[in-house]
């Protein structure tokens, strides 16, 4: 993709990010990291629909007469993998000495906004009270936007005068460094879905890619088999409860009442984990209706609860995803322990909503 087009786009999302409602009467900095790679620019359509619906709102700021803030900008681009956290560090470390609030701006994947927030995390926490991140949505899942469309993440961007706060679960293998989900960790079948769709996106034209990589959960369970699993859940109030069977899925999340994979219902409850055990065709089918609509909680074959942490030991290997990015786990990596952080990270806007009223990228018809 052409590097001025590139150029043009960020700069038109920096012009939204000067009118932001947040911190009144504040000095602060605002950061755009930038992966062109992602999904939501490595597709002309998608990329085109993106342009036009930051256009639009650009213009009807204009119109407003609305004045943008006097503020100073940095536009980073990615270039490697990893390349996000090594921003991030270099955000953290300008920091130092510089007082003014920073909005950091994160228009890429999940595994963009996935490396910039862990990076954040670990941040000294006066640095960390200064940050404030928004994600958004230019990936192919965007389970961690803090927006549904482009459109909508405009409209945040250029009103919202307040904050959440965004936890984590940690996930720390035997002998690896930990790895962050902010939204949703799961094990197993959901995993290996989100694997097949990474490898065959860039490959396959279109979106046929994810009509393959849903076929591909038939060959999972004879290629990988599902073999026994013990799970030890502590939850807030500190009750321990252990659990052991043959899980096709289990899904740890920040709280419950979210949802994953184009609008999975994985979560449905206040309880933030899922564990879903091995069945026939038939009955597997059926499930994944289920998880859609949320209506899997209370089947026989699914155990949820709020867990506060988990230890999981498991022998032999097994995909695991956290919102988006895929990894796989062998034996040696267990036992496995994925806890809920108290450490928070502030994020533009509170829970995203779909807007009906707007076309595919939220752009008025």
């Amino acid at each position: 993709m052409d590097r001025s087009e590139l150029y043009s786009f960020g700069e038109n999302i920096l012009k939204l990010a000067r009118h932001a409602a947040l911190w009144p009467g504040e000095s602060f900095h605002i950061d755009l990291i930038l992966n062109y790679k992602a999904g939501g620019f490595t597709s002309r359509r998608r990329f085109a629909e993106h342009v036009r619906a930051v256009e639009q709102f650009v213009g009807e700021l204009s119109e407003s007469g609305r004045a943008p803030r006097e503020t100073s900008a940095g536009i980073y681009f990615t270039e490697y993998r990893g390349h996000a956290r090594d921003i991030a560090q270099e955000i953290v470390l300008g920091t130092n000495g510089d007082e003014r609030r920073r909005l950091v701006i994160s228009a890429g994947g999940d595994g963009t906004h996935g490396d910039l927030m862990s990076v954040f995390l670990h941040a000294d926490p006066a640095i960390r009270e200064r940050l404030c991140v928004f994600r958004m949505p230019f990936g192919t899942g965007n389970d961690g936007a803090d927006a549904k469309t482009v459109y909508q993440a405009c409209t945040l961007l250029a009103t919202a005068t307040t904050f959440s706060r965004a936890n984590a679960v940690r996930v720390t293998a035997a002998g690896r460094e930990p790895l962050y989900a902010f939204n949703i960790a799961s094990i197993g079948i959901d995993a290996y879905v989100t694997d097949t769709t990474n490898k065959l996106k860039g490959l396959v034209p279109g979106d046929i890619y994810k009509v393959i990589a849903d076929a591909a959960t038939l060959f999972y369970e004879p290629v990988y088999k599902v073999r026994p699993m013990k799970l030890e859940f502590t939850d807030p109030s500190g009750a321990r409860t252990e659990l052991e069977g043959r899980f096709i899925l289990l899904a740890v999340g920040t709280s419950g009442h979210r949802e994953y994979g184009n609008g999975k219902r994985i979560l449905p409850t206040e309880d933030n984990l899922c564990a879903i055990r091995r069945v026939g065709l038939i009955r597997k089918l059926e499930m994944k209706k289920r998880v859609y609509n949320g209506t899997h909680i209370g089947q026989d074959i699914t155990e949820s609860a709020g867990a506060q942490r988990v230890e999981i030991r498991y022998e032999g290997r097994v995909p695991m995803q956290l919102d988006g990015e895929a990894v796989w786990l062998d034996a040696d990596d267990f036992p496995l322990v994925m806890e809920v952080t108290t450490e928070t990270l502030a994020v533009l806007g509170g829970a995203a909503r779909e807007d009906g009223k707007r076309g595919h990228d939220g752009v008025r018809s």
